[in-house]
């Protein structure tokens, strides 16, 4: 250990000492209510976190490493800086000793799969450097696997999902955030009600916006199935979950309409998608979030936001709630001067859909944090840069609250999203009030607006967040495509909201609703061959039940739906010390 020390700020690094982003959430809020603490950041030494550090007010030391533990704090004198560390260290070393006696808890994949037999899914959560192997035990395991961790190389990606292919399970991810599966929310994901939609999203937050807006306009969903952002984006990956996928909708007898959400395929990868998708026997609504395509397949229909694809599947599933909906209501422009327009999102693919609108009514948006007070920016906080060593900001929004008071500015725009449900913060708006309140008293003449993602059967309530927001003087809008319409209208450019108000008009007599008495729900005798594989996956085909590796709180929301599952007691090799796990790596 060695110590940095000025008056009533206390700055050290520990060595050898690991802990996990979420975990240290909570020995956070036990140290902000020591005696004299009034701010404090216990992290590990990653670049997110000294960025961190330093918008917060604190200045990390030089040459620290990712392994390294920081305790920053500023303090009133009450103790010492060394009680203070020590004290820090304790906490995190209870919970080592804990761990190290607790012999009833299983340490690995293969010995949890003994105590839960029956599980059909590894939910993996933990760090990316160690991702790629916990989700390969659990294929071998004949598992299927939700891969949450990002991080993971494009190499351990193909690996992972021709493994899955050849056993005949699923990947899900990397970096997949959400899913529905029969009807149970996993990671972050929302209570939706149960209904003939089904989903395919390389995309978390798209994922949770698209079902969340199904279940507000009257239908429901049957599964919804995460890909990882990369599986249509990168040639070698090839689209394979995607494929996968599909072929456990058009097999799924309560599926009748299938959503197709993600950023723009390889060119490479276009047409082999537009093929496989019009071999459906089923509707489908597909989404490109930033770029619309002409000539796809038959059958297919295109949406021109994520609003949009949930208006389309409603209708196409007959609900009786979207049939005559009428066109958002678009405002005059309450501003004639331009204002600067500010994004700070904690999900990926609504801030690139926010970038996508925007772009469509002739505002050029930068995408770099560093641009952020000079110019119209859309940053994701939820990209891997900002993550690295910290927990996402839909689990911890306290470095988006520090980006909140640093953005806020005079004649400025700013533009928010809340997600709520099942793994998120258990309040996103009750953490986020007190910067909002901030960024109203630091600037002059700003403006912030904001989308609530969920439903009012999540924990948090969205009736009541978007209720409390209103109350801090916050415009709220319906859906992510609506708030980025607001807050071009009040930075001054009225014309994007009629363009894309307009395009949203949904066009009846091409898209009939399903007749109840057509949806007998059998499969077509007609199904292709290449996309009967889905129906073996035992995931689909039997009870839900889990084995949990990484963020407890995943765990937990399981549990509380009733879902068997076994979690294991996961720590990294070599206590977390990077150094020395690749020289063990090296000597396996």
């Amino acid at each position: 250990m060695r110590g940095f020390r000025s008056t009533h700020f206390s700055v050290q690094v520990v060595d050898n000492l690991y802990a996990d982003s979420v975990f240290l959430m909570r020995v956070n809020a036990e140290v902000a209510q020591m005696p004299g603490v009034r701010k404090a950041l216990v992290a590990m030494a990653t670049d997110a976190n000294l960025l961190l550090a330093k918008m917060i007010g604190f200045v990390p030391p030089q040459g620290v490493l990712p392994d390294q533990l920081l305790i920053l704090a500023q303090h009133d004198g009450t103790q010492s800086d060394e009680a203070l560390r020590d004290s820090v260290v304790e906490l995190i070393r209870r919970r080592e000793t804990s761990f190290e006696n607790d012999v009833s808890s299983p340490r690995s994949i293969a010995a949890a799969r003994e105590l839960n037999p029956d599980a059909t899914l590894a939910v993996v959560s933990v760090s990316g450097q160690y991702a790629a192997a916990e989700a390969e035990q659990a294929l071998r395991e004949g598992l299927s696997v939700m891969l949450f961790s990002d991080n993971v190389s494009v190499e351990d990606e193909v690996r992972l999902k021709v493994m899955a292919a050849e056993k005949g399970l699923l990947v899900m991810g990397p970096d997949c955030g959400s899913a529905i599966i029969h009807g149970t929310p996993i990671c972050f994901a929302n209570a939706v009600r149960r209904g003939p939609i089904g989903i395919i999203a390389a995309s978390g937050t798209g994922l949770q916006e698209v079902s969340c807006l199904i279940h507000r306009y009257g239908s429901g969903v049957s599964h919804a199935i995460g890909t990882g952002g990369r599986d249509l984006k990168e040639t070698s990956i090839g689209g394979r979950s995607v494929s996968a996928a599909m072929a456990v909708l058009e097999n799924d007898p309560d599926t009748r309409v299938i959503v197709v959400i993600s950023k723009p395929p390889t060119d490479g990868l276009m047409s082999a998608l537009n093929e496989m998708l019009g071999k459906s026997s089923k509707p489908i609504v597909l989404h490109f979030v930033g770029r619309r395509q002409t000539g796809g397949a038959a059958g297919v229909y295109e949406a021109l936001s994520l609003d949009d694809a949930a208006r389309h599947a409603s209708v196409l599933a007959g609900s009786a709630a979207t049939i005559d909906l009428p066109g958002i209501a678009v405002p005059s422009a309450p501003s004639n001067r331009m204002k600067t327009i500010r994004g700070l999102y904690t999900g990926g693919t609504l801030a690139d859909e926010a970038e996508a609108l925007l772009g469509a009514g002739g505002i050029a948006v930068s995408r770099s944090a560093d641009r952020l007070m000079s110019e119209h920016c859309i940053v994701d906080l939820g990209d891997d840069k900002f993550t690295r060593g910290r927990a996402h900001p839909m689990i911890d929004p306290t470095a988006r609250c520090a980006w909140i008071t640093t953005a806020a500015a005079d004649d400025s725009v700013m533009l928010l999203d809340f997600v709520l449900g099942f793994g998120a913060h258990p309040d996103p708006v009750g953490a986020t009030l007190p910067a909002i309140k901030n960024a109203f008293q630091k600037a002059r003449n700003i403006t912030l607006v904001a989308v609530v993602v969920g439903t009012d059967l999540d924990p948090q309530g969205h009736h009541d967040s978007c209720h409390r927001l209103e109350e801090a003087g916050v415009i709220v809008a319906a859906s992510n495509a609506e708030a980025v319409i607001l807050a071009a209208s009040h930075a001054g450019v009225p014309n994007l909201g009629h363009a894309v108000s307009s395009a949203w008009t949904v066009p009846g007599p091409k898209i009939p609703p399903i007749r109840n008495d057509d949806a007998d729900g059998t499969t077509p005798a007609a199904v292709p061959s290449a996309q009967r594989e889905g129906a073996s996956i035992a995931l689909f085909s039997k009870p839900l039940s889990v084995i949990a590796v990484g963020v407890p709180s995943f765990a937990e929301d399981l549990k509380g739906h009733g879902i068997p599952i076994e979690s294991v007691e996961w720590r990294p090799p070599a206590r977390g010390n990077a150094r020395l796990a690749a020289l063990l790596n090296r000597v396996r």
